[in-house]
């Protein structure tokens, strides 16, 4: 789906491994989107502006430290994703100062299901598409082969 004849299969593979790492932290983007209006809305400015500044020195030190392990971009990638997963927690974790009400243990319980049930779905996707063959676009394309 990526080369359509453009690129070589090595150029390929970079791609979809970086947008498997990128595709990994767009839940945690997701749960720092829902976690800051919270903090705004409780009066709070500043918490979210200074997990921002963690944010971002987070994603240098993890951009710095796997270029020598990944390489090029696949660090940006790992490292946009280890960044939000800090910010996420740092958010979470600061929140019961001012909000002390929240049932964490709830919220854990029902991320954990939701988490082993995408798991559970998404092994099966994988399988199915390893015992696949689909014609796309008059093309005949094995799924996930490689």
């Amino acid at each position: 789906m990526f080369a359509r004849g453009a690129f070589d299969a090595e150029s390929v593979r970079g791609t979809s491994t970086a947008l498997m790492a990128q595709g990994l932290g767009v839940v945690l983007v997701a749960v720092v989107r829902q976690l800051v209006p919270v903090y705004y809305a409780l009066g709070d400015t500043k918490t979210p502006v200074w997990v921002s500044l963690l944010d971002l020195l987070a994603f240098v030190a993890f951009a710095w430290g796997l270029q020598h392990v990944l390489g090029g971009h696949m660090s940006v990638s790992w490292a946009v994703t280890g960044s939000s997963l800090v910010q996420m927690v740092l958010l979470a974790a600061l929140l019961p100062r001012l909000l002390p009400e929240v049932r964490f243990g709830a919220i854990v319980s029902t991320l954990t299901r939701g988490t082993l049930a995408s798991l559970g779905a998404g092994a099966i996707a994988w399988w199915a598409a390893r015992q696949t063959t689909h014609a796309v676009f008059g093309v005949h394309v094995a799924l996930i082969r490689s």
